[in-house]
């Protein structure tokens, strides 16, 4: 499952155990939290809901937060963050145990940064009593299509250039396109529309930083074409050559 399906899904019902898996942890994070919305009553926050770091553990701890019957909600819900590939790959016995039979008064969500593939023995698993939902990178068109959707459903309009821009500063990074965004709709409450001017004003650093790493990457792979386009780009934007000149000396040093 794709995590665009994610929340549709959930009008069928909770499921006693996901997996959310792939490099996308912004995205990963947001529906942690909606999820948790859903399920801990504001009065079982301190009792019924536990976040666990996965990095160096086996699993017998969360197995036992999972056993447990919730205290004040409807559901306990357990958030294991940062699950190492090791354990994706070959669960330990106290995990996979508890996966064959989970508890139907818990929702164990497992969070895994690296993608996964058929054969991991964690999504087969998973996948036989819950869900294993994919947080894989957006790019291109979707990447853009989703700020759009974000704007949108804050209630402002966001013009493509706009969106490009945003693009070409922030890259793939959600989390810095979001705080970027969320910046612009501060500054563009009156009229709602964020257009290419306002991006230029308020996100110049962004766009600055990013573009000129890219051009000493460029530069360095010796890929001309590629240099001359983000060149031309900073020119266009306004910077001198000196300028421009001080960038690159600080990035290489």
């Amino acid at each position: 499952m794709n995590w665009e399906e994610l929340e549709s899904s959930w009008r069928k019902g909770i499921s006693p155990v996901y997996l959310f898996w792939g490099p996308e942890s912004f995205l990963q994070e947001r529906y942690i939290k909606k999820l948790r919305e859903k399920i801990i009553s504001p009065q079982g926050e301190a009792f019924d809901y536990h976040q666990v770091e996965g990095e160096g553990a086996r699993g017998e701890e969360w197995v036992m937060m999972a056993a447990t019957p919730p205290v004040l909600s409807p559901r306990r819900m357990v958030v294991v963050k940062n699950l190492p590939l090791e354990l994706a790959k070959a669960p330990s016995p106290a995990l996979a145990e508890y996966l064959v039979s989970p508890s139907p008064t818990t929702c164990l969500v497992l969070c895994c940064r690296e993608e996964l593939h058929k054969g991991f023995k964690l999504l087969e698993l998973v996948e036989a009593q819950g869900q294993a939902v994919a947080f894989l990178p957006l790019k291109g068109a979707k990447l853009k299509e989703w700020l759009v959707r974000e704007a949108e459903a804050q209630g402002y309009r966001i013009h493509s250039r706009a969106v490009q821009l945003l693009v070409e500063g922030c890259g793939h990074d959600l989390r810095l396109l979001y705080g970027e965004l969320e910046k612009l709709m501060t500054y563009a409450w009156g009229d709602r529309i964020i257009d290419e001017q306002k991006v230029k004003l308020l996100v110049p650093q962004a766009l600055a930083d990013t573009n000129i790493f890219a051009l000493t990457d460029a530069l360095g792979n010796r890929q001309l074409p590629l240099a001359v386009r983000y060149l031309r780009q900073f020119l266009q934007q306004g910077y001198s050559p000196l300028h421009l000149l001080s960038l690159l000396t600080r990035q290489i040093g």
